[in-house]
């Protein structure tokens, strides 16, 4: 898979709200530094829903379910601007899910994102309004 576009400003936020439109459950990974990063995401601590440890190599990975909440949505939006600025300090790799279906899920380190199926009339009007392209 070939480096996508990020997806930055107006149109980030808009993303989230075409996402917030769709979707139920927000996941994201934290890797190593669990104290310092959770910390970014206290304020929306009571819409977490489960955490869940996993060990690749000699990374520890935390991956964080919410629920996708107006709170949730609010903090996505105001803490960047950026899809692919969801890297470490920040948490990363934001998945979005619809009665435990993934439909947009990003790789922020290797800046690539994928589109259920589902979402894809939606979210490709959304893309040619904001002069993105997707494969």
């Amino acid at each position: 898979m070939l480096d996508m576009p990020d997806i930055k400003g107006q149109c980030y936020k808009e993303l989230i709200r075409v996402l917030f439109e769709h979707c139920d459950i927000v996941k994201w990974r934290v890797i190593d530094d669990f104290e310092e990063v959770s910390i970014l995401f206290e304020s929306i601590q009571s819409e977490c829903l489960e955490t869940s440890y996993n060990l690749k190599g000699r990374q520890s990975i935390k991956e964080y379910t919410f629920q996708f909440s107006f709170f949730v949505k609010q903090f996505l939006e105001d803490t960047t601007d950026s899809l692919f600025s969801w890297i470490h300090p920040y948490p990363e790799d934001l998945s979005f899910y619809k009665n435990n279906e993934c439909l947009f899920s990003s790789l922020t380190h290797e800046k690539q994102y994928g589109i259920h199926i589902s979402l894809k009339e939606t979210i490709e009007s959304f893309a040619a309004y904001n002069d993105l392209t997707f494969s």
